[in-house]
């Protein structure tokens, strides 16, 4: 009979997720100058060590919460289908109205890594490299969208998908401080208006 317990290659998986999640939270609820390592070993049920072992330090655990939601954002957001036809742009304003009120939690650990990344050049330039897989994927997915659905964009693929990163990012910090529908139906109108319906 074979065994089901995980491989080592799998529990260190688990352990480096378990790490990622819990620095994310405390990051995002503490400030990351306020949040020591300890705390996230304990937050995610570990000892400091396990932290070590993933993570040569406090900015290495940072640089690594924020790939790591890039991934789950270019892996996820970036998912909607392309053949939507004229109705894809409402459908990417509801979903991205729909994280932006779901999560809060991103949206300060994003002011949180902005910031504590502008006072460390070395720390900023490893979290540029996120943001350029980021605007690289919006951009790869609006020039697709345009291919397919032959609709003109209003701005060049990669300027573009800064802009709406931008936009995103923006209402999301309106949003936490008026938790009311009015920047989400902001950014819900923005949207329908940069990403054009197909002729």
């Amino acid at each position: 009979m074979k065994s089901t317990a995980p491989t080592p290659r799998v529990r260190r998986l688990e352990v480096r997720r378990r790490i990622l999640a819990a620095a994310a939270e405390q990051f995002a609820e503490r400030g990351i100058h306020a949040t020591r390592l300890e705390d996230v070993a304990a937050a995610a049920g570990f000892t400091r060590g396990a932290v070590y072992s993933n993570f040569a330090g406090k900015d290495d655990l940072v640089a690594a919460v924020i790939a790591d939601r890039v991934e789950g954002m270019t892996g996820k957001g970036l998912a909607l289908t392309l053949g939507a036809g004229a109705g894809l742009p409402a459908l990417v304003a509801s979903y991205l109205a729909s994280q932006v009120k779901a999560d809060t939690t991103g949206h300060r650990l994003a002011l949180e890594t902005l910031l504590y990344a502008a006072r460390d050049d070395e720390l900023r330039e490893r979290l540029l490299g996120s943001r350029k897989i980021l605007r690289a994927a919006v951009a790869d997915w609006l020039r697709e969208y345009a291919r397919q659905s032959g609709a003109e964009l209003p701005l060049p693929p990669d300027v573009l998908a800064m802009t709406l990163i931008a936009l995103v990012n923006g209402i999301a910090s309106e949003y936490l401080a008026d938790p009311s529908p009015a920047p989400l139906d902001a950014l819900a109108q923005a949207i329908v208006h940069l990403v054009p319906s197909p002729p």
